[in-house]
């Protein structure tokens, strides 16, 4: 409970997806399996997403035509990650989650020490 306090307040705080600290948490510290943690994690995702969506709300910070296109997107990627997910090997996902932080970090690595 107090990882996923900590998990949700953390993605908040620097505005990255609690994929990218949520889904290690829970394979790492709790030993999820693979599987079962991208399950795990799609709901948390969803969840604190619907929280943040209800503020901006409230907020007036919504660009609708964003909004539509963003909708579609996330709808059909969802579908398709889900279907890659049930069928993968845990060792795949993740190998595959890994690559996927290692494309993110490098550029803000490289960033930050002056190189791009």
């Amino acid at each position: 409970m107090a990882g996923s306090f900590l998990g949700a307040v953390l993605s908040s705080l620097i505005g990255v997806g609690g994929g990218r600290i949520i889904f290690p948490f829970l394979v790492l510290y709790m030993k999820y399996g693979a599987q079962r943690a991208a399950g795990a994690n799609s709901l948390i995702v969803t969840v604190s997403s619907l929280v943040g969506t209800v503020g901006h709300f409230a907020l007036g910070h919504v660009d609708y035509r964003f909004l539509a296109g963003a909708m579609l997107a996330c709808i059909i990627g969802a579908a398709a990650g889900s279907h890659v997910t049930v069928k993968a090997s845990p060792g795949f996902l993740k190998v595959a989650f890994a690559c996927i932080m290692w494309c993110f970090a490098t550029p803000i690595a490289l960033k930050l020490m002056g190189i791009l």
